[in-house]
């Protein structure tokens, strides 16, 4: 049966969710992504990927090459592909999750399109530049789903960068470029309020 994005630890309360990435337990292997795919569960496949490219998990990497053009088939496993790479290092793979986020968010003034699993994925991501701004933007602009699915990318942002000594200064440029000034002083804190 295929698993959703609602079952996901990285959403359960922050206390578990930072436990279980601190041991790197995720729910999903990737050693068996092959089985994933055969048994056509995208979201097994996606956390499996995602959860590889947060444990920094080099393992994963030759699975990915065998398996990507079933990957590339189905957006899911695709972003998740791209989450990896990025992760990694990849200006390109990072443009191309960009990219998917921008052709989900069809209209984000009016919320029509939630690009979810996109927004879950740019949280854990330190880049400030396209994909804190894409949150900041899609956060003004979303329903009370959207809004909780970026308030949890922007906390997972803050728990793995926010000690990093540009991370306020990068989140307040994104805030002002993104006309969030008055929100910024929260969401920049490098600490929890």
């Amino acid at each position: 049966m295929p698993r959703e994005l609602g079952s996901d630890w990285a959403f359960e309360p922050d206390e578990v969710a930072r436990s279980r990435l601190e041991r790197k337990e995720g729910s999903f292997r990737c050693a068996e992504l092959g089985r994933y795919i055969a048994e056509n569960d995208p979201w097994a496949a996606y956390h499996a990927i995602r959860d590889a490219a947060l444990f920094d998990d080099s393992s994963c990497a030759e699975a990915l090459a065998r398996l990507r053009r079933l990957l590339d088939e189905k957006p899911v496993t695709r972003v998740a592909l791209h989450f990896y790479e990025a992760r990694r290092g990849s200006r390109e793979a990072l443009a191309a999750l960009v990219s998917e986020f921008d052709a989900d968010a069809i209209d984000q003034e009016t919320g029509s399109s939630r690009p979810d699993v996109v927004v879950s994925l740019f949280g854990f991501l330190p880049d400030w530049d396209q994909t804190g701004r894409r949150l900041l933007r899609y956060r003004k602009y979303s329903d009370a789903h959207a809004s909780e699915m970026v308030a949890a990318a922007l906390e997972w942002k803050r728990f793995l960068f926010g000690r990093n000594p540009d991370y306020r200064e990068k989140c307040l440029e994104a805030a002002r470029l993104e006309g969030m000034i008055e929100q910024a002083q929260r969401l920049c804190s490098p600490d929890p309020p």
